[in-house]
């Protein structure tokens, strides 16, 4: 569940133009965005039976102002923010945004994290 949810992930990022890893790169990005923390449990109600998964999304900018950071938290909201797909045997639909920070971390790096919580059934 957890790597098909990671492959959907990717998928759709890097179709929206962000340069997606799921390690932070070794050579001098300008600004690059990492899969990476996941959580899962168990949930259940009277019309699901599933997970609810979040999956925490980095952002790290070399870029003195936060603005273009921000940015891409944004767009990285508005590319999952609608995602309710089948993929594989799991039917996999966005649920919520639990938080989205930005802070600076020195004089030359910003660091964002979006982390997007889904509801994951198995079929």
């Amino acid at each position: 569940m957890l790597e098909t949810l990671q492959k959907l992930e990717y998928e759709l990022l890097n179709n929206a133009g962000l340069k997606v890893y799921d390690y932070i790169p070794k050579d001098d990005e300008n600004e690059y965005v990492v899969i990476g923390d996941v959580s899962s449990k168990s949930f259940c109600s009277k019309t699901f039976d599933g997970y609810e998964v979040t999956s925490t999304i980095w952002i790290y900018s070399n870029a003195r102002s936060t603005l273009n950071a921000k940015r891409t938290i944004q767009k990285i909201i508005d590319c999952l923010k609608d995602v309710e797909v089948q993929k594989e045997k799991y039917y996999i639909e966005f649920y919520d945004i639990a938080n989205a920070d930005c802070m600076r971390i020195d004089l030359d790096l910003i660091q964002g994290k979006v982390s997007v919580v889904y509801r994951v059934e198995e079929d």
